[in-house]
């Protein structure tokens, strides 16, 4: 197959890492891949080796030359199928496919995606792919134009990995912190639904009885100096800590003893499945599809939104006993492995890519 991704985000976020892998996958597979990247965007400056980047500035929505630029490459590259987002890209690449007469994918990040946009949608999409269950009932529910048929779901998958402990005491180290300080972890970014300022508000009432644990809150974001004041007029600011972004998001979930989501909305928090797949217990919050990830008391823990007594309980229970971490960790690494593995989310782009290209 020779499939082109259409992107024109100037930020990473969640549905670029996903075209990336899946990209870089389909290429190890020997299909051929290309992504038209906006010119200025971060995936231009730091595209990883293994994929077929094309800069281009994309200009305003149908815009002639670069719709013109899309068909051009779809006929000289034979593509089979093209693969799209945000409602820039439906109005250049999803109208490039529509005149070459090939296959229109979009990827949806959550059921926000189709708001506003229902001509279009209709117009220039064939097949929609979403990443949980969650998110397709939701639309349903939501998006009473929505053909039921179009919508299919794959997880975003990762493979279990194992850190040894001289790899998780180095990123300890880098936090300021000793091999052995247990750690509970955030990641993720710095905005208030994300519910950082409950997790320290949180972690604050009951860190007088746990004088070894420290809670580290990984990541950037718009609202990072709000959350620093609060802990700081928390007197915590020696036991929280805001080490910034980090490019091995991983390689933090492993030196974490325990990983928290608190978000007050998600659609499939993939940093949960960053977590278990580092063999880390969770506490997460019901919103979006994180039932579908973690089983309440066999894998972790899951917790209503804002819901301190729930947070500080569980957290306590998990802070007391090493080897309930150990048993919950072990069994969110065969969670992942089980359903939501890197391998079967790839031959779930493959198959249903084959399928639509009628390849």
């Amino acid at each position: 197959m020779n499939i082109l991704y259409v992107s024109s985000k100037k930020n990473w976020g969640g549905v670029i890492s996903l075209t990336v892998r899946t990209a870089r996958e389909l290429e190890k597979r020997g299909h051929r891949v290309w992504i038209v990247s906006a010119r200025h965007s971060v995936l231009t400056r730091k595209a990883p080796k293994g994929i077929h980047l094309v800069p281009r500035k994309f200009g305003m929505d149908f815009n002639p030359a670069t719709i013109y630029f899309l068909v051009r490459l779809i006929r000289k590259q034979q593509i089979d199928l093209v693969v799209t987002n945000i409602k820039k890209e439906l109005s250049t690449g999803g109208v490039a496919a529509r005149i070459c007469g090939i296959p229109s994918v979009r990827l949806i990040g959550n059921e926000r995606d189709f708001k506003n946009i229902r001509e279009l949608h209709l117009r220039v999409i064939d097949q929609c792919i979403l990443p949980c269950e969650y998110t397709r009932k939701t639309a349903l529910e939501q998006v009473p134009w929505l053909p039921e048929h179009t919508l299919h779901v794959i997880y975003n998958g990762l493979d279990p990995a194992e850190f040894g402990r001289d790899e998780k005491a180095a990123v300890k180290r880098s936090w300021g912190l000793g091999p052995d300080d247990p750690v509970i972890g955030l990641t993720g970014r710095l905005v208030t639904s994300k519910g950082i300022d409950f997790l320290i508000r949180a972690f604050a009432g009951i860190a007088g009885r746990y004088p070894d644990w420290t809670l580290v809150i990984t990541g950037r974001g718009k609202d990072g100096e709000i959350f620093k004041e609060l802990a700081r007029g928390l007197n915590m600011e020696k036991r929280i800590l805001f080490p910034g972004f980090t490019s091995e998001p991983l390689a933090s979930a492993a030196a974490y003893d325990i990983g928290i989501l608190a978000s007050d909305f998600e659609a499939f928090p993939y940093v949960v499945v960053e977590y278990m797949a580092a063999g880390v217990p969770v506490i997460a919050t019901r919103t979006g599809g994180t039932e579908e990830l973690v089983t309440h008391e066999k894998n972790g823990f899951i917790i209503e939104p804002r819901n301190e007594p729930e947070l500080c309980r569980y957290l306590s229970l998990l802070m007391e006993d090493g080897k309930l971490r150990r048993s919950m960790g072990k069994a969110a690494a065969q969670s992942i492995g089980m359903k939501f593995s890197e391998q079967r989310m790839n031959d779930r782009f493959e198959e249903k890519y084959r399928a639509w290209a009628g390849r």
